[in-house]
């Protein structure tokens, strides 16, 4: 990963007018965030990726982005600007994470090292590596993409996140794509291993597994709200996935 240097690490409670320009800072190399609380959206080009507590986005300063925010749901984040030696393209753009304490832990840690003036110690250098590891090993395991090149990739799936209750063709994942359905078919399987359609039904499961274990929506109304046509097949889907029914990982 070469050698790295933190410039700067901070916790931001953006006020409701807030809106965010990077390139009006002058910033260089790597800008890491960790939301915590709020809602919003990146925008890069012609992509945009929602905001909501446990996404981690990595800025590359170079590039333009224009940050929004709800002014309901204000946002508070960790900010951590590194600086290195080298392009680390390994690294994605966005990842979600379900559980972010370990992550959230390390970027508090930076913060405090840096107001008591330790920016350069050898405990900030750990910590920002194992940050680093921690983001990109998140990448592997929540179905977004170990290659930023594929950023479109990687915001589908956080729309699929977003709405999990429609209904996904493969000519529709291909128009977001924008491919192919047989190209759309070749690139999902090279980043993931599944098929699209396995793919949406993944990231579905994920959010019954949610449902079944904090709330007491009934299972059909649970296969309802995600889109199966109807119970049987949900609970054929799920015990694909997860390896037992939904009565057996509710109980």
């Amino acid at each position: 990963m070469g050698v790295i240097n933190i410039d700067f690490a901070h916790y931001y409670e953006c006020p409701p007018e807030w809106y965010w320009i990077p390139e009006n800072n002058n910033w260089s190399g790597l800008h890491l965030w960790l939301v915590i609380k709020g809602r919003g959206e990146v925008q890069k080009e012609n992509i945009s990726y929602g905001l909501e507590p446990g996404v981690c986005m990595l800025f590359r300063m170079q590039d333009n982005y224009m940050v929004t925010q709800n002014p309901l749901y204000p946002l508070s984040v960790y900010g951590i600007n590194i600086s290195v030696n080298e392009r680390i393209d390994e690294l994605p753009e966005y990842v979600f994470l379900e559980d972010y304490a370990l992550l959230k832990s390390l970027m508090r840690r930076l913060v405090d090292l840096h107001n008591m003036g330790d920016t350069f110690s050898e405990e900030s250098m750990i910590m920002i590596r194992a940050a680093l590891c921690e983001f990109k090993l998140s990448a592997h395991k929540n179905f977004g993409l170990p290659d930023y090149s594929d950023a479109r990739l990687n915001n589908f799936v956080y729309q699929v996140r977003k709405n999990p209750g429609s209904k996904y063709t493969i000519q529709e994942v291909a128009e977001a794509l924008h491919c192919s359905p047989n190209q759309c078919i070749r690139r999902i399987r090279k980043y993931t291993g599944f098929t699209p359609i396995q793919l949406v039904n993944r990231i579905k499961i994920d959010k019954a597994k949610q449902h079944l274990m904090a709330t007491s929506y009934s299972i059909s109304e649970i296969a309802e709200m995600l889109g199966f046509c109807d119970m049987y097949y949900f609970s054929k889907v799920f015990k694909q996935v997860t390896g037992v029914s939904p009565s057996t990982y509710r109980s």
